[in-house]
C-alpha cells in the first residue's frame, strides 16, 4: 500500500502557481501501476471552512436603499454572512431600524421591513439570490420573499476532484470525484474528514503518474476559493490483483 500526504502549504511554496484549493504534486521518482490494477481511496482531510457567501467577486455584497430625497449604497466586506449579521449591519449604520431583515422559521424564508417613506433595491448585483427575493425595488412594507433563503449561495455540498481517478460519476457523466461532503460545522471551523463506515476506493485510470492533481470544487466544477487557507488530504493506493 502506498500513502500519499498532501499538504497544500508545502506545494504552494514550491510552486506559485498552486493554490490551495487547485494544487499539483509532481513525483521525482514516478508511480508505476503497470503490474496490475490499482484503486485510491481518501483517507482523511483537513480542510478549512473559510470560502465565503458574500463578496465582490460573486457580484452579491451590495444593494441601494433610500426615500424619496436620497439613494445610498451599502456594501459588505468580503466574507460568510447570516441573515441576523446582515441586518444587524444594516441597522448599525443607518443609526436605526428603517430597513429590516429576518428569517420567517416557518418557511426558510426572509422577511424584510422597510418604513413607508423608503425602499431597497435589488435591481443591481446578487444579493437578492442569497435572500430569496426578486431582482427589483421595493417599497415601503413588510415583505415576504418568494424564494427560499439561499444563505449557502448554493454551495451545500463540497468536491475533492483528484487526476488519477477514473470511475466516478457525477450526473451520469465520468468525472474525477475522489470525495464529496456536506460542512457539518460552522464557518471558520477545521472541517476534519474521516469517511465513513468504510473507504470509497476508485479505479485508477493510469499506468504510470508522474503528477497529481487535487481540486476542490462545487458542482458546477468551479474551484472553490480557500482565500488562503491550506488543506492537508491523506490518500492510500493500494493493488487490488
Amino acid at each position: 500500500m502506498i500513502v500519499l500526504t498532501l499538504d497544500s502549504e508545502t506545494l504552494c511554496k514550491q510552486n506559485s502557481s498552486n493554490k490551495p484549493e487547485n494544487f499539483t504534486v509532481y513525483f521525482s521518482n514516478p508511480l508505476n501501476f503497470t503490474d496490475g490494477k490499482y484503486e485510491v481511496s481518501l483517507y482523511s482531510g483537513n480542510i478549512w471552512y473559510s470560502w465565503y457567501n458574500i463578496n465582490k467577486e460573486n457580484n452579491n455584497n451590495y444593494f441601494w436603499y433610500g426615500n424619496a430625497n436620497n439613494k445610498s449604497f451599502f456594501e459588505l466586506n468580503d466574507g460568510m454572512y447570516d441573515i441576523d449579521r446582515i441586518n444587524q449591519l444594516v441597522t448599525d449604520i443607518n443609526g436605526d431600524e428603517r430597513i429590516t431583515f429576518k428569517v420567517d422559521k416557518y418557511s426558510s424564508k426572509c422577511i424584510i421591513k422597510i418604513d413607508d417613506d423608503h425602499f431597497i433595491d435589488f435591481t443591481d448585483g446578487e444579493l437578492y439570490k442569497i435572500l430569496g427575493f426578486e431582482q427589483k425595488r421595493y417599497k415601503g412594507g413588510t415583505h415576504l420573499s418568494p424564494n427560499l433563503i439561499n444563505i449557502t449561495n448554493g454551495l451545500d455540498r463540497v468536491f475533492i476532484k483528484c487526476s488519477i481517478v477514473d470511475n466516478s460519476y457525477f450526473n451520469g457523466k465520468k468525472d474525477k470525484i475522489l470525495f464529496s461532503f456536506t460542512p457539518n460545522d460552522l464557518p471558520s471551523s477545521l472541517l476534519r474528514i474521516h469517511p465513513k463506515p468504510d473507504l470509497m476506493w476508485l479505479n485508477i485510470g493510469e499506468k504510470t503518474v508522474q503528477e497529481l492533481q487535487i481540486r476542490i470544487v462545487n458542482k458546477d466544477d468551479k474551484d472553490i476559493n480557500l482565500n488562503g487557507e491550506h488543506i492537508t488530504l491523506v490518500l492510500l493506493i493500494t493493488k487490488i490483483y
